[in-house]
């Protein structure tokens, strides 16, 4: 994967390597989110020296970065950053059109349907569904989408792209099945006990089938002709005749039933039972049980192969069962965990997404060997692919990216990013020619142009959300922490990137003066890491836990680290061990130096200034707001303060500690995402 963009880091820990009179915490407030695990309202303010006063680029109040000028207090821009090329928030399911052109992504956060150009990877389309979608179908012709959400369907016109229809049906919807010749759509209602049809061509709900117990899985045979409607907890199965939409028997199989598949032109159902790990085979001409198969652990996938065989997906391996012989044949161990089984369109490969591993397992079905481990985002859905095959297509849930797979080379050719919807980390180069924010909300990033004040260039890929973000002082290598604990550097001449899995919950970073060491904040330790040869060389204890922010001194002897405790560690560079705790209010979050290292400025509950020559708290400023984030402007006198919880940005005078301004930034109740500082030159 390549980025062609400049990264900067989070709270410029390199501000003072730079010899800027301006040293602000390396992805403060970045990192408190990154601790916290969650997407909580704040802000970062990075300042950037220009003609006059200098600038800070406010993030963390909606969808664009806004830039205020730090003699006047004056909003002068509002930046646009959002991008909707890219995939939307939190994948939940992925469908290939029939004739391969196209690859709908079905987002469940941003309550988006994303379509993507198959042959170039391109984003054709974002279509606005309804809230929290859960699944897709498509018709035969490839025509029109089903979007299943918790109380409705929604049509979507994929001609058009737009939404036709929405259909009210009940409470908690769980699974939908469309008739093959798409005149019908059944879905379940868990808490009404029912099965809705809706009549596809008038849009409307014809009959409420009562299957008599809480409906969860729902199969169609391969003619069209029957419903299966299984329950998970009582092991039922109430079979319907979707001509009639009549009961026409119940089959009790006494323990939870889960995926039901068909095999032999439909004339046999094998259901699985992830809790007595085994599965039931039906006879569908007489509707009973003939034969049950022990299966591994947890067997939650399985599809089937033309050649009388089906793969199941268990807990560390996949079983191969022969349904001449309802018997294993053969077990494949993997380290997928409920992975499903897809199969390419020749049939001679098998393709596994491992939900643990951030992996898609190749089997060759000829040999029943693994063939290939595809490194992808995490949290991979199942894979589709084109008509020919050559290509594979998995989202990514937790990174809301989609992989493009050559299935010949076995590896990734190509990622879409995902949308940028929520700037949070935001840095500036040293060389003050670019500006990059990283959303909150997935691994995206974009590029400023500080002097045009506009967001140039497409949204860029990142492994996963960036926590804080520092550039090495010649502008050339760019530091980037991510919300998977892994430390990405860019090479900004190149283009190439490297990572180094750090683990652990990373958030705030800062580097020395002399550009050699990083220092990054892991949750309850610093980890500490050699430039030169990108390896990780010690992680030194905290006296607390949940690290979020990071700063070196001005003069490179001391690192000061905050955590969610309230305890700020300071560190000597030299020897790389903690010499004393300075203990401030609850939940510290971002540190800040002034350009003479005389004092470190700390968002908590409150605002406290440090003595750093005592190591002592020299004053308490009262800031109830929700201080997330700050920044020292070049000449010392000012720090800003963003406040999550109150649109805005305080303004402080150093010599007094007392707030001389508060700014208002966005609209009320706007306020999401990461928080990050950054001071220019």
């Amino acid at each position: 994967m390549t980025f062609a963009l400049l990264v900067r880091r989070s709270v410029l820990a390199g501000a003072c390597a730079l010899g800027s009179a301006l040293c602000a915490a390396p992805g403060a407030g970045a990192a408190a989110a990154a601790s916290a695990s969650t997407a909580t309202a704040s802000v970062s303010i990075a300042s950037v020296s220009t003609a006059s006063a200098p600038t800070a680029y406010v993030t963390g109040h909606g969808t664009a970065v806004s830039a205020i000028n730090t003699a006047t207090g004056a909003v002068a821009a509002s930046i646009p950053v959002a991008e909707d090329d890219g995939i939307g928030d939190s994948p939940v399911a992925e469908v290939a059109a029939p004739d391969g052109s196209r690859v709908y992504v079905l987002n469940s956060i941003s309550g988006t349907l994303t379509v993507v150009v198959a042959k170039t990877g391109k984003v054709a389309a974002t279509i606005a569904v309804g809230a929290q979608p859960q699944s897709l179908v498509l018709a035969r012709d490839g025509k029109v989408a089903y979007v299943l959400e918790p109380t409705q369907v929604t049509v979507v016109d994929l001609a058009a792209d737009s939404v036709t229809n929405a259909v009210a049906i009940a409470q908690d919807l769980h699974s939908e099945r469309l008739a093959p010749d798409g005149s019908k759509l059944y879905v379940t209602n868990t808490v009404a006990k029912t099965v809705s049809v809706i009549d596809t061509v008038s849009g409307k709900v014809t009959v409420h089938l009562s299957p008599g117990f809480r409906p969860n899985r729902l199969t169609l045979a391969p003619d069209g002709t029957r419903a299966y409607v299984a329950a998970n907890d009582t092991g039922d199965i109430a079979v319907f005749d979707t001509t009639t939409d009549k009961p026409l028997t119940h089959i009790h199989l006494g323990t939870p039933a889960g995926q039901i598949l068909f095999v032999d032109k439909g004339h046999h159902a094998y259901v699985l039972d992830e809790y007595a790990n085994k599965a039931s085979v039906i006879d569908t001409s007489t509707e009973t049980l003939i034969a049950t198969i022990a299966l591994g652990n947890e067997p939650t996938r399985e599809s089937a192969t033309e050649r009388g065989e089906i793969y199941v997906s268990c807990l560390a391996e996949i079983d191969i069962v022969s349904t001449s012989t309802n018997t294993i044949t053969t077990r494949i161990p993997l380290q997928t965990n409920g992975g499903s089984v897809r199969f390419a369109p020749t049939g001679k490969l098998a393709y596994v997404n491992d939900l643990d591993h951030n992996t898609v397992d190749v089997i060759d079905t000829s040999t029943h060997t693994l063939r290939a481990s595809i490194p992808v985002g995490p949290h991979p859905l199942p894979v589709v692919f084109d008509t020919s095959g050559s290509r594979a297509f998995t989202a990514s849930r937790d990174h809301s990216t989609l992989s493009i797979v050559d299935t010949a080379a076995a590896d990734v050719t190509q990622t879409v990013p995902s949308i940028m919807n929520a700037p949070g980390a935001i840095a500036e180069a040293p060389n003050g020619k670019l500006i990059l924010v990283g959303s909150s909300l997935g691994g995206v990033l974009r590029e400023i142009d500080p002097a045009g004040r506009r967001a140039v260039g497409p949204a860029l890929p990142l492994p996963d959300t960036a926590q804080a973000i520092t550039f090495s002082p010649n502008s050339r290598l760019a530091y980037i922490t991510t919300l998977s604990g892994t430390l990405v550097t860019f090479d900004t001449a190149t283009g190439r990137i490297s990572d180094l899995a750090i683990g652990g919950f990373l958030g705030g970073l800062a580097q020395t003066p002399d550009s050699r060491t990083l220092y990054v904040a892991d949750h309850d330790s610093v980890a500490v890491v050699d430039t030169a040869s990108n390896t990780l060389k010690t992680k030194i204890p905290l006296l607390g836990s949940g690290a979020q922010s990071v700063a070196v001194s001005p003069d490179g002897a001391d690192v000061y680290v905050t955590d969610r405790s309230g305890a700020v560690s300071v560190i000597d560079v030299a020897t790389d061990s903690r010499i004393v705790t300075v203990f401030t209010p609850a939940d510290a979050q971002a540190v800040a130096f002034t350009p003479d290292g005389r004092t470190a400025y700390v968002a908590a509950d409150s605002i406290v200034a440090v003595n750093t020559a005592s190591h002592s708290v020299a004053a308490t400023i009262t800031d109830s707001a929700g201080p997330a984030s700050l920044a020292v402007t070049p000449d010392g006198t000012q720090l800003f303060v963003d406040n999550a919880g109150a649109d805005s940005v305080s303004v402080i005078d150093t010599a007094t500690d007392t707030i001389t301004a508060t700014i208002p930034i966005g609209s009320p109740g706007n306020s999401f995402g990461l928080a990050d500082i950054v001071i220019g030159h």
